[in-house]
């Protein structure tokens, strides 16, 4: 394996385990208001679907 493949390759593995973290701290941060905001469109649906051509 040349260098600038082994380079990519751990930086995509870099990429993915940093995704990883942000995703979590995310959940983290915001889990109850995107759950909020889930059931709130389980029940009223969504805004304007109605007007949507598909």
């Amino acid at each position: 394996m040349h260098s600038i493949e082994q380079y990519m390759a751990l930086q995509a593995k870099h990429d993915q385990a940093d995704r990883a973290i942000r995703n979590k701290a995310f959940e983290a941060e915001y889990g109850e208001w995107i759950a909020a905001q889930n059931a709130r469109v389980e029940v009223q649906g969504f805004p304007g679907a109605d007007l949507r051509p598909w």
